[in-house]
């Protein structure tokens, strides 16, 4: 695999899904959708500070599969499939291609199609500082994330 296609693998969304520190799960309380989201800290003071919190949530369909429950393979068309690719492959290649042979469980939705997504126009105030408090960590892993896929493309 070239610097590019390396890059491109890992900068994949499916691939990233798959690697991603979660910070947030679905789950169901009383047949209602909610997110549990968690996170284990240390604050300025050096005081570990644990976050393990349930917030109403809203059903949405899965933002990476869009619905299906499963995803192509990253490893068979991250960089994308060029026309010169596509000729390259035997009839049989191209049909599994197009049939799903080389689909995977979607990393985001786990093949259940949906997700529950945070309703923030149903929390409270504490609820908000919390998911405050989430979502920083969550960009800081995002750019770090970042960075090391940077690292990874110039071959570190």
């Amino acid at each position: 695999m070239n610097n590019l296609e390396n890059y491109n693998y890992h900068r994949d969304p499916r691939v990233r899904a798959m690697h991603a520190t979660r910070r947030r799960e679905s789950v169901s309380v009383n047949g209602n959708p909610a997110v549990r989201v968690f996170l284990d800290y240390e604050d300025d003071d050096g005081n570990l500070i644990e976050i393990n919190e349930t917030l109403p949530g809203v059903y949405k369909v899965c933002g990476l599969c869009r619905g299906p429950g499963a995803v192509v393979n990253p490893s068979i068309d991250s960089g994308g499939i060029s026309g010169e690719d596509w000729d390259c492959w035997d009839d049989d290649e191209q049909d599994h291609y197009m049939r799903g042979s080389y689909d995977v469980p979607c990393p985001e939705c786990k093949s259940n199609r949906v997700v529950a997504e945070i309703n923030v126009a149903a929390l409270t105030d504490a609820q908000k500082k919390t998911l405050a408090v989430i979502e920083e960590w969550e960009e800081d892993d995002a750019a770090h994330d970042a960075e090391c896929a940077a690292e990874r493309a110039m071959g570190a």
